[in-house]
């Protein structure tokens, strides 16, 4: 029931909302990989609270608030908003899931002092958290007899009782020379407090709450993000996922602000996934975007992509689904696979757009690199009546 519901309202979502409502951005696909990591796990909304932030994100909420339960918050505050709503209204489900969807804009409204008095609590501060929420109710830290505290319900990871994963929307302007990049915002502020820059190193800032994992991911790597998800949702802890969405690349020498198709050449030219760096250099203002998972405590949910190079498993005949009205024509697909298993359509779809499509699927590794990096989550690959190696032993 919650995989039909999910189907129908990723369809509803790619109808209401065109692509080029803010080409190159990378905040569409990123929510329809939310959705199907929801309909992947079968959450549906008998499963989810949600809760949403303002600007880019409140036009999508609203939509979003017709298809899943869903929670707006105005003021920026939503660490405030999610321990209220814990309190007010607990999850309906034992197998439930907690949400929270918010973007820079949140951050400057709030300073971030919800989050900062959350991390404080959790660090045993409980008079700086009292301070931080001086405009909040005394409610907030005054719980009543039976009633659970932040610490107890989800922080720190001792007893969790359900999944709760917050998603960074990190819509940074950026600045691109030849030799280097620079991370900016709109009003270049520093938290309320003047103890965190905000929004430039999210991932330090919220280790502090110690995620069970903790990721950073780009519309480039739409898929990963994907799967991150399909983790967060899977067990009962605390997660946190920033996705960089820059609003803006200005081209400093020509002048100019780089295209939709030019930001994506921009993310491969100065993404690097992460290989252990201290926390300190993913700071977006050091000349790179550093995206993996970072704090990864949670086992994969295991999928096809696995099985595919598991020694238990023969290679089979691939099948690749392409959904060619769903493509904007990019060619990062065609520029990833290793065999030549794909190639340009000889028409175009009903957009306008070149679109590819499976010239010889027996090439097929099933690598995934095609699936996992296309920003329009276009292609899926599967094997096609695979048989393990034992039963054909057998």
């Amino acid at each position: 029931m919650a995989k039909e519901f999910l189907q129908r309202a990723a369809s509803t979502w790619r109808n209401s909302f065109s692509p080029q409502l803010c080409p190159g951005c990378g905040l569409g696909s990123t929510f329809f990989a939310l959705l199907e990591a929801l309909e992947a796990l079968e959450l549906g909304p008998a499963q989810l609270k949600m809760i949403i932030g303002t600007g880019c994100l409140y036009p999508l909420g609203q939509k979003l608030g017709q298809l899943l339960p869903l929670k707006v918050v105005h003021n920026g505050r939503l660490g405030e908003a999610l321990w209220q709503e814990l309190l007010v209204n607990p999850l309906p489900s034992e197998k439930g899931a907690i949400i929270v969807l918010m973007n820079n804009l949140d951050l400057f409204l709030s300073g971030g002092e919800d989050w900062l008095a959350l991390i404080k609590e959790r660090e045993g501060d409980e008079n700086r958290a009292k301070s931080l929420m001086k405009d909040t109710k005394e409610a907030w830290f005054s719980w009543p007899t039976g009633r659970p505290s932040p610490r107890e319900i989800n922080m720190p990871q001792n007893n969790p009782l359900f999944p709760l994963v917050v998603i960074h929307f990190n819509n940074c302007l950026f600045t691109s020379r030849d030799s280097c990049i620079s991370a900016a915002t709109p009003l270049r502020r520093m938290s309320v407090t003047g103890e965190d820059e905000l929004p430039f190193n999210l991932p330090l800032f919220f280790a502090r709450l110690q995620p069970e994992l903790l990721a950073r991911w780009t519309p480039l790597q739409v898929g990963w993000f994907r799967e991150t998800l399909k983790k967060a949702l899977l067990r009962p802890a605390f997660s946190f996922v920033e996705v960089v969405l820059p609003c803006v690349v200005w081209e400093v020498e020509e002048n100019r602000c780089l295209s939709a198709s030019e930001r994506f050449l921009f993310y491969d030219q100065w993404t690097e996934f992460y290989s252990g760096q201290p926390l300190q250099e993913l700071d977006l203002r050091q000349n790179q975007i550093i995206v993996g998972e970072i704090v990864n405590r949670l086992p994969s949910p295991r999928d096809h992509r696995k099985k595919a190079f598991d020694d238990n498993w023969s290679t089979g005949e691939a099948e690749i689904f392409l959904e060619s009205e769903n493509c904007q024509g990019c060619g990062i697909c065609l520029e990833v696979c290793q065999t030549g298993v794909l190639a340009w359509a000889e028409t175009k779809n009903k957009r306008g757009y070149s679109y590819p499509v499976a010239l010889h699927p027996e090439k097929c590794l099933v690598c995934g690199l095609c699936e996992m990096f296309c920003p329009e989550l276009a292609i899926k690959v599967e094997r096609r009546g695979e048989v393990s190696k034992k039963e054909q032993r057998l």
